[in-house]
């Protein structure tokens, strides 16, 4: 948005400013279809010399801040015979890596596709391109001549008002809307948002299970660990356990031998002397230990075994938790990226404000929307225009926002109380934050029990890991300063002295168009 803004308040003939010219041809090559009638400016101009008609009277109230005029006949005449061709020379110009001409082809595209009633500035412009004023008698360049004389639109385009330069670009991208490429456009996007919507309610849906299954393990997971002794007191209390179903005590201490004996042979190893050793019941001296294995010699077995199984689960359950932690890492990023993909589609068709604070101003970001997205290549946060804007309020938020006429005035004083005075924006005014430190301010005092700014708060903070670097990396682009410009090898250069250098290195007269005509 800097380079753009910085491209509109150009105001020098040479060297031109690339950026401006693509601009316009590209919206005039998309438009290329040509009204019911032609020459419809020209007809509209001729109309305003009876002053009576709807259209002559909007035109009068354009023209108010004009210093000066031209007759429309004398204007007729001089437009008349400049951009009749336009639309076989636009391929020309396009091809012609100056753009020269373009201008020409803007004059042209205006006398068939402008009125006074759709382009109320018509007259104006179209005088201001055609008609300059004469150069001064005396040698002072901030003198202008008092005379009107014709001039090359060439000449005369960078000095129009940035206002104007505005209005022209705005009337062509109301042509543009309606064109078969814009309309694929949008409801391409319109599709990719719908299979948006479904893949992001998919991978919702598999977030919550594996969240409820996350949960579901470490609630089972939870209980009394195992130590010694609650070992031991489980032994002890199984062996005063009386017999069951006609198993006598002998038969338990049987099965307890054997599990004792297998839970020794695992431990040591089959085949080994320690484990036949112990597993025969023969002590150090290499004697039969004929006497039954003590409790104790079970209850430790059965505690490795238990450890071992226990161990063996807490492995394959954490292996699993990592697992499913792993997936909903991977969900989460899918799902971060599709936000990312539906607001880029969403700004297509229409931007909507982050939302409204307590006094309705509307507070919009314009990063990340249509072709723009907000990361590059390399994966880095990347800006569009690295700031917040705020809009004032409209008339109607002011009717509501008031409420009766004689709370007007206790709305007004707590508006210059908590805004500051003069920083209160009236219907129709901007302002912007540039500076992250305030934002961060504005973020705290944005009171969050109301639903109005409940809901700023929670999108701001949804989108907040992108707005502050980006406003961050715009600072440190305006420090860095404009950077050499590149050769047609793409290498950077320094060579070069004086003002046209200088110029040259601002990144919106570096800028070049790499999409092929017409694309």
């Amino acid at each position: 948005m800097d380079e753009y803004e910085k491209a509109l308040r150009h105001s020098l003939v040479d060297p031109p400013c690339r950026l401006i010219s693509d601009v316009h041809l590209c919206l005039i090559n998309m438009i290329m279809e040509p009204p019911y009638a032609r020459n419809l400016g020209l007809t509209s101009l001729m109309e305003l010399k009876d002053g009576e008609s709807p259209q002559a009277i909007k035109a009068g109230q354009a023209e108010k801040d004009d210093d000066w005029q031209v007759e429309i006949d004398e204007l007729y005449a001089a437009i008349a015979d400049i951009g009749n061709n336009w639309e076989t020379t636009i391929a020309t110009v396009m091809a012609n890596d100056v753009r020269d001409g373009w201008e020409c082809v803007l004059i042209g595209f205006l006398k068939h596709f402008a009125t006074t009633a759709s382009f109320p500035r018509l007259r104006p412009i179209l005088t201001s391109l055609v008609y300059g004023p004469s150069p001064p008698e005396n040698d002072d360049e901030s003198a202008t001549g008092s005379v009107v004389e014709p001039c090359h639109p060439a000449d005369r385009y960078p000095s129009l008002p940035a206002e104007d330069k505005i209005n022209i670009i705005q009337f062509l991208c109301e042509l543009a809307i309606p064109c078969k490429p814009i309309r694929s456009t949008l409801e391409a996007a319109e599709a990719d948002l719908t299979e948006l919507r479904k893949e992001k309610i998919e991978l919702n849906r598999e977030k919550k299970k594996l969240t409820d299954g996350m949960a579901q393990q470490n609630g089972s997971s939870e209980g009394t660990p195992l130590t010694k002794g609650n070992l031991d007191a489980n032994t002890k209390a199984q062996g005063d356990v009386s017999p069951v179903n006609g198993t006598s005590e002998m038969d338990v201490d049987s099965e307890r031998m054997v599990d004792a004996s297998s839970d020794v042979v695992s431990e040591y190893g089959e085949g080994s002397s320690r484990a036949t050793s112990v597993a025969n019941g023969s002590g150090r001296n290499g004697k039969q230990d004929t006497s039954n294995p003590t409790p104790k010699t079970i209850a430790l077995a059965r505690e490795r075994a238990l450890a071992r199984e226990k161990a063996a689960e807490a492995k394959a359950a954490q292996a699993n938790s990592r697992r499913r932690e792993d997936d909903v890492a991977k969900l989460d990023r899918r799902l971060e990226a599709i936000e990312r993909e539906f607001r880029q589609m969403l700004g297509l068709g229409r931007s909507k404000p982050l939302g409204r604070d307590r006094f309705y101003n509307r507070i919009w970001w314009f990063d990340g929307l249509g072709s723009a997205g907000l990361l590059n290549r390399s994966g880095d946060v990347s800006y569009g225009s690295g700031r917040l804007f705020v809009q004032g309020p409209s008339e109607i938020d002011l009717e509501v926002l008031c409420g009766r006429s004689d709370f007007a005035s206790v709305i007004e004083q707590r508006r210059v109380e908590e805004e500051g005075d003069g920083m209160c924006l009236k219907p129709g005014e901007w302002a912007c934050y540039s500076d992250p430190e305030q934002v961060e301010a504005f973020m705290t005092w944005l009171n969050v029990k109301g639903h109005r700014e409940f809901q700023l708060d929670r999108t701001m903070k949804l989108w907040w890991d992108y707005i502050v670097p980006g406003m961050k990396k715009r600072q440190a682009d305006l420090v860095a300063g404009p950077k050499p410009p590149e050769t047609s090898s793409g290498r950077r250069t320094g060579k070069g002295k004086g003002k046209d250098s200088e110029l040259l290195r601002e990144s919106y007269m570096a800028w070049r168009n790499k999409r092929k005509p017409g694309k």
